[in-house]
């Protein structure tokens, strides 16, 4: 059942920009202030046009399971039922969010295109991820949002895309 602080964010989230804290919500998200669990349902309802402070965390990431399915490949989207894996796409959320909607984006481009790459691609190695963003295998190593889900997907194993989130 959502907490009494996630139905606050729930009626600022339907109240949209106009609502007063609105702005505040999208700086905390941008900032990582919040956590993933602001963060993650804030740019995630916006792209997908869903209030997910009212669900539970684990419709949560079945949304973000199926986004990320849609925008990379069935096989990256395992991230997001890996402890762990839906902070990792932070940084991919947030530069989608700013495209669409503008705004403060910090992650760096070549991290997000190496996110990108490597949920599109979930085999390809270190020097093909490097490659696709236009930096080199060093560097994506320092990265510990690539890297770790870099891992993570590795250990993920032939685990399947659940159809039950849909989206506008």
């Amino acid at each position: 059942m959502p907490s009494d602080w996630s139905r606050k964010l729930a009626n600022v989230f339907d109240a949209g920009p106009a609502h007063p804290l609105f702005r505040e919500i999208e700086y905390d998200a941008s900032y990582n202030l919040g956590g993933e669990g602001v963060a993650v349902p804030f740019y995630l309802g916006r792209l997908t046009s869903r209030n997910l402070f009212r669900c539970e965390w684990r419709e949560v990431l079945e949304c973000l399971e199926v986004f990320l399915a849609r925008e990379t490949s069935a096989d990256g989207a395992k991230i997001a039922r890996i402890e762990g894996g839906a902070r990792t796409t932070l940084g991919l959320l947030q530069d989608e969010y700013s495209r669409s909607f503008g705004g403060h984006n910090g992650t760096p481009r070549k991290q997000v295109d190496a996110m990108r790459y490597l949920l599109k691609h979930p085999n390809a190695s270190v020097t093909d991820i490097a490659e696709a963003a236009g930096t080199t295998p060093k560097q994506i190593l320092r990265q510990t949002d690539t890297t770790y889900s870099f891992r993570l997907l590795r250990e993920a194993g032939s685990r399947t895309v659940s159809k039950d989130c849909d989206y506008h």
